[in-house]
């Protein structure tokens, strides 16, 4: 009998992962890794509602399996475990949604055993404020969403992926809406750009503002970074995407006289004939001898 895990595609399969915040989930590199990994960590019950792709309302998302009446009709101690495991986003959705969660969702010890928990290798925690630990919780989510671009910009990979693992949105945007997985591309630091591909990063996120409406393939290819480049266009990065000024990845590479990586775009598709708004193309780019390297290539591509 075919497994129904294996049909499914392995962008789907890290979907599920995360859906149930299964810890370990980075570490499994291939569809084979994932499928069994699954099989592992999950019931069949719980397998078979992630195949049939329901997923829960935002209003009546719950942080387990069970019900919400089941939920409450557990012993105290086992709902106050339930919600410590949950993700930050997921336990203040639940806390503020949820009103029979009021014993705990007040409850100062608990805040500061979450706050341990989820930001202790992160922040100093070590005085935080005694009354209304809750609001010190949200300080500290708010905190380390913020955290995460600076954290890829630096090329701090463990922190990176402690906050990924936390439930922070791979796609989050600082305040010109510029993405990890951009800044990353152009700082270089590869491990860190495969990593937040690893966690469904969208390679082809194009902001309406900061960096010139660049995509991360776009700046990689400016700064040279042939190996990030590569996984990009592996994890379905567009070779033509255009910046605000019409430029593509193309037309930076041959500029600042990067052949291997213009080489590698046109393997994967790069429209050499795309015009910019000056009506420039790559080769208008280029002058003198980096001009008639790219001429050479674009005629092997013929």
């Amino acid at each position: 009998m075919d497994d129904p895990l294996a049909a499914l595609t392995i962008k789907r399969l890290r979907a599920i992962t995360r859906q149930h915040n299964l810890k370990g989930r980075s570490k499994q590199k291939t569809k084979a890794d994932l499928v069994v990994f699954l099989r592992e960590q999950l019931t069949p019950d719980q397998i078979e509602k992630a195949i049939g792709g329901k997923k829960p309302s935002r209003k009546s998302k719950t942080p387990s399996p069970k019900s919400e009446t089941e939920l409450f009709d557990l012993p105290i101690e086992l709902i106050w475990e339930t919600l410590y495991n949950l993700p930050p986003r997921d336990a203040l959705h639940f806390c503020l949604t949820h009103r029979k969660a009021g014993e705990i969702c007040k409850n100062n010890d608990f805040w500061t055993q979450k706050i341990q928990r989820d930001f202790g290798e992160l922040f100093d925690t070590s005085s935080i404020p005694t009354e209304n630990r809750l609001e010190t919780y949200k300080s500290f989510w708010k905190e380390a969403q913020a955290k995460f671009i600076s954290c890829a910009i630096e090329g701090h990979l463990k922190c990176v992926q402690s906050l990924l693992q936390l439930g922070i949105n791979p796609d989050i945007q600082d305040n010109r809406e510029v993405t990890a997985l951009i800044k990353a591309s152009m700082k270089g630091h590869l491990d860190i750009v495969r990593l937040l591909l690893e966690h469904d990063a969208d390679p082809n996120y194009q902001n309406s503002r900061g960096e010139g409406k660049s995509v991360a393939l776009i700046t990689a290819s400016r700064f040279g970074n042939t190996e990030i480049v590569a996984l990009l266009l592996k994890h379905g990065a567009k070779p033509n995407s255009q910046d605000v000024w019409g430029n593509t990845a193309l037309m930076v590479a041959s500029m600042d006289g990067h052949m291997d990586i213009a080489r590698l775009l046109m393997e994967h598709g790069a429209n050499p004939d795309i015009r910019n708004e000056d009506r420039w193309t790559a080769l208008d780019w280029t002058g003198g001898l980096q001009r008639r390297k790219l001429a050479a290539l674009l005629k092997s591509f013929e």
